[in-house]
């Protein structure tokens, strides 16, 4: 991927599964990527953003206590300032939630 440099990006990847969080991490490795953290729930998501500025997060939709929607609302009203994106959702279910496809957030 030349011209894309990820070096200076904080991630942080969000998911249930340890072995997807394993496999993204190491894809953005390869990617050349310094800094990635991870987190197991929306809500172990939230304490990390207080010690760690992610630049991009990268989050499961399905997690529990915390769903991804939850937590991209619990972020959006507790200060943070990341913007989201989603990039995917197999389920067309969840386009109806409130908040998603408004500002900050649309599909790829």
């Amino acid at each position: 991927m030349s011209g894309y440099n990820l070096e200076r990006l904080n991630f942080l990847i969000v998911g249930d599964n340890k072995h997807m969080r394993a496999l993204v991490k190491t894809i953005l490795h390869a990617l050349g990527s310094k800094s990635v953290t991870e987190a197991a729930d929306g809500a172990d998501a939230f304490k990390e953003l207080r010690v760690f500025p992610a630049d991009i997060i990268i989050c499961d939709w399905n997690m529990s206590p915390l769903d991804g929607m939850d937590f991209v609302r619990l972020v959006r009203t507790g200060g943070q300032p990341q913007s989201f994106r989603a990039a995917h959702h197999a389920d067309r279910s969840h386009r109806a939630e409130p908040g998603h496809g408004g500002p900050g957030c649309r599909r790829a």
